[in-house]
């Protein structure tokens, strides 16, 4: 659905639109990752989360392709190397390590895990928005100096 939206906004003019998705699917994850750990059932947690996951991975979805589009030809491979093992060693290394800190530290309950998982939420999701918005101006500058630098064969 990632790739489908970021087409669709493409064709109605907006270029930068992998980025935008990416806004929409942190956006869209927000709530459902902050109340998913908090819901009373496992029927409404795993809904919740069935919404997070599915709007986290719009943002996989176009992300990669985000940066192939900035990256020439002949550096493609590498920065998508360099972009994997950065979201793996964060995403991995930090995410698990980070709420298993709430819960030992912050919490200080090994039964408070559902509250670490939302206050995880709560720290990343709004700084992801705000960075990816922020990031739209410098993206289109990017795409534009890609788009001259294919067509003349020299940046601008």
């Amino acid at each position: 659905c990632g790739g489908w939206l970021a087409t669709s906004l493409n064709k109605r003019g907006y270029y930068d639109a992998n980025m935008r998705v990416m806004i929409i699917g942190a956006a869209a994850s927000g709530l459902p990752y902050v109340v998913g750990p908090l819901m009373p059932t496992a029927i409404l947690a795993m809904s919740c989360m069935a919404v997070a996951i599915f709007s986290t991975q719009m943002i996989a979805a176009v992300c990669v392709a985000a940066t192939q589009l900035i990256t020439p030809n002949q550096l493609r491979g590498q920065a998508a190397a360099i972009f994997l093992l950065l979201i793996n060693l964060i995403g991995f290394g930090l995410g698990s390590t980070g709420i298993a800190f709430f819960t030992d530290f912050v919490f200080a309950r090994d039964d408070a895990l559902h509250y670490s998982m939302a206050l995880s939420a709560v720290l990343v999701i709004p700084p992801s928005i705000y960075f990816y918005w922020r990031a739209l101006p410098a993206y289109r500058d990017c795409l534009q100096e890609s788009k001259e630098f294919t067509e003349t064969g020299h940046a601008s």
